[in-house]
């Protein structure tokens, strides 16, 4: 089953229980829900632990082996809480029908289901930009690891052949932060072959850590279940190294990254146990919680700065800033992260770090999309792995990577396993030559050498030395307060308000909708961001109301830039860039090119575009002739886009045509749809010529404009200009379908 599957199945039974019982006041929390589900995948595993209470209630004639060992007993309290009714023996028999049959096998069934009910708290916790409060820190950070990419973390760091063991008979294998126990069933699966494998596992090799006391119970429920498909008989194993570390601020694991690792308080749920932990593990398997500083509370925030100085800015940086401290010479890492470590400036330090003890060894760009319960453009990742150096010089041998960045490829990787899809392989002296041809230099494995000798030869786009600027635009600190839609404003206040450019990922050209309050010269504004701690000067303003181009600082859609809308004034999701010995129009065109956008995905392959990136690019300076060609083709490109707006009932350049006949509606729409047709096919001849031209003042080969051509965030970027409407939409918008569009294309 898919992990989308899966989920959806979860849902499913979910939704299925509480129609049965909506009020039902002992299943008000998800432990309690859960229990009655760990209860129904003991029946349906045919294990009766012998502490639990349940007589032949739930069993019914069923066979079932009586669990009599301490271990079993131990790690299945959970299932105790279940209440012994009527009802409950009513929802076992549910989750034990053959259409959720494969989703209650699954070991980590309560994990998936508990993601489901974590969902909805944690994207309130996640909504807003105020920092969580420690307490909530977990709620907000528990996104759980599908099977595929576990399978993938483990086969890298103990599969086989890949074992780091060297003079012992086991290794020690650390997942600082389990959560429901996800890669540590996938740990179990590749270590335990034997009952005498399982025990030498469980007591020597798997540690796992979390700051959430039900995330370990739920870890050992799944063990348990594992380790019971796995066993020949009901053996009585040790209990696993799975620990509660908590503090009042919530660091956890963190501290074990630290001089002072004895400020870590860990202690087993299942005994009166604490943590004894080895000091270096031989392999470290990571799916780390990720919450960004802005959101972190004041006591973590200053933990990082003070212990994790290069990776202070989120805590998925710091746990992989503590794996390769933890990790004993020829240990092996491997972690999902955010993919933006490997690109943005903050990280430098990091991957700087990462490359002076480490070698790299494989990096999978995973894009969205690779957590089915995370949906959303923003959240990127990338699997990476590394192997600690055991002496300072060794290197050599070849990087590997993935870029899965459709759905396509990451259901190939799940179906397939993604070490089983062909990979690009780099020689590891890329890294070396990259570090030295890029200032703050991203590890982009994908780019060739060619494109990276730009970074070196070129000077960058602001330079100091060509006019050009690129600057951030204004953070009013409350657009609600300030900005208002063109309709909103009364014609008697429309001279206190200017144009106001504010994202859209919209490309070549659009009008602005927005209306920015700027009386007194924005002195209200000015007053404002000054009472919440921001500089009274106002960022960009010297270049309010210039010409200029601008972008949206989010590009869901890839990387697009326009003029700015005249007259205007712009914000900071719309930063810009001006020059006063260059043509704008020519800017624009470079901008948009193949070439420039595959150069910022290389210096940030996500969707959040930085000035910092844009200062960054290789600039050729164009010959007349070239500025001149470029600067002809977006003058016509910006003319379509002109067109396009017209179009649109969102553009306040609406242009509401005559109704059309009842009779001919049909045809009046597929007239609609020829033209947008026509729209697309010129602005797509106009990207090409624009690209060639680019290509050729660059003097990159046919191989590689040919690589930049097909590179998915490119094609992306180079979408059509326009999307028609439904005929649907249409008949929405004012019960009207455009007609006579040849003659205002004219």
């Amino acid at each position: 089953m898919s992990h989308g599957a899966q989920l959806n199945r979860a849902s499913a039974l979910l939704r299925q229980i509480r129609a049965l019982a909506p009020t039902r006041p002992d299943w008000a929390s998800a432990s309690d829900l859960l229990a009655l589900l760990a209860m129904a995948q003991l029946v349906n595993a045919g294990l009766r632990p012998s502490a639990l209470p349940v007589g032949d209630l739930f069993f019914g004639s069923r066979v079932a082996k009586t669990d009599s060992t301490l271990f079993g007993n131990a790690l299945t309290r959970l299932a105790g809480r279940c209440p012994a009714d009527a009802l409950s023996a009513e929802i076992i028999a549910i989750a034990l029908s053959a259409k959720y049959a494969e989703l209650v096998s699954d070991p980590c069934m309560l994990g998936w289901l508990y993601q489901i009910l974590l969902r909805e708290e944690s994207a309130d916790l996640r909504r807003g930009k105020e920092e969580i409060e420690p307490a909530r820190i977990a709620a907000a950070t528990q996104w759980f690891t599908p099977e595929w990419v576990a399978r993938y973390l483990v086969e890298e760091t103990v599969g086989t052949g890949r074992s780091p063991l060297r003079d012992r008979e086991f290794c020690t294998v650390l997942d600082p932060a389990c959560g429901a126990g996800h890669l540590l069933v996938e740990l179990l699966k590749q270590l335990a072959c034997s009952n005498e494998s399982i025990e030498s596992a469980l007591k020597y090799s798997i540690y796992g850590l979390d700051i959430d006391p039900f995330m370990i119970e739920l870890a050992g429920f799944a063990l348990y279940l594992e380790c019971r498909k796995l066993s020949a008989t009901i053996a009585d194993f040790s209990l696993p190294n799975l620990y509660i570390v908590a503090d009042d601020a919530s660091i956890g694991s963190l501290w074990l990254g630290t001089n002072e690792p004895q400020r870590l308080l860990s202690r087993s749920p299942f005994s009166d146990s604490t943590g004894k932990l080895p000091g270096t593990f031989d392999a470290i398997v990571a799916n780390p919680p990720y919450l960004s500083h802005r959101m972190m509370p004041p006591p973590i925030s200053e933990f990082l700065k003070t212990h994790y100085p290069a990776s202070q800015y989120d805590l998925y940086a710091a746990f992989f800033s503590m794996g390769i401290k933890l990790l004993a010479p020829g240990g092996r890492l491997a972690m999902i992260c955010q993919q933006s470590f490997l690109s943005i400036q903050r990280y430098r330090q990091l991957r700087a770090e990462m490359i002076e003890q480490c070698r790299l060894e494989s990096v999978a760009q995973l894009g969205p999309g690779a957590f089915a319960a995370k949906a959303g453009e923003k959240v990127n990742n990338a699997i990476v792995v590394l192997s600690k150096k055991i002496s300072g010089t060794e290197g050599g041998g070849a990087i590997r990577f993935w870029r899965l960045l459709d759905d396509g490829d990451k259901e190939r990787a799940e179906t397939l396993g993604l070490s089983n899809l062909p990979a690009t392989e780099v020689e590891s002296d890329y890294i070396t030559t990259l570090l030295q041809s890029v200032e703050n230099a991203p590890i982009a494995l994908w780019s060739p050498r060619e494109i990276n000798s730009l970074f070196s030869n070129c000077e960058p786009m602001q330079n100091g030395k060509n006019g050009i600027v690129c600057t951030n635009g204004l953070f009013t600190c409350d657009n609600q307060r300030f900005v208002k839609r063109f309709a909103e404003v009364c014609e008697h206040e429309r001279h206190e308000y200017v144009s106001y450019d504010k994202g859209g990922g919209h490309k070549w050209y659009r009008t602005t909708p927005l209306m920015l309050h700027w009386r007194k010269n924005g002195n209200e504004i000015r007053q404002f961001r000054k009472s919440r701690g921001q500089a009274y000067a106002l960022p960009g303003e010297e270049h309010y109301f210039k010409v200029g181009v601008t972008y949206s600082y989010i590009g869901t859609r890839g990387f697009k830039a326009r003029m700015l809308s005249p007259d205007s004034i712009f914000d900071i999701a719309s930063s810009a860039v001006f020059s006063d010995s260059l043509d704008h129009v020519y800017m624009l065109g470079f901008l948009n090119s193949a070439l420039a956008c595959f150069m910022l995905g290389v210096l940030n392959p996500t969707i959040n575009f930085q000035i910092g990136d844009l200062r960054r690019l290789p600039f050729v300076v164009p010959s007349d002739r070239v500025q001149q060609e470029i600067a002809s083709l977006v003058q016509r490109a910006i003319s379509l886009a002109r067109v396009v707006e017209s179009f649109d009932p969102d553009s306040p350049v609406w242009s509401r045509n005559v109704l059309p006949d009842p009779e001919s509606e049909t045809a009046h729409y597929r007239e609609y749809l020829r033209i947008i047709d026509e729209l697309n096919s010129e602005e797509r001849t106009i990207q090409q010529s624009i690209n060639a031209t680019i290509f050729d003042l660059y003097g990159i080969s046919e191989a590689t404009r040919d690589l930049v051509l097909k590179d998915p965030w490119v094609v992306r970027s180079h979408g059509d200009l326009c999307k028609p409407l439904s005929l649907q939409k249409c008949r929405a918008v004012a019960g009207e379908v455009p007609r006579k569009m040849e003659a205002s294309r004219r």
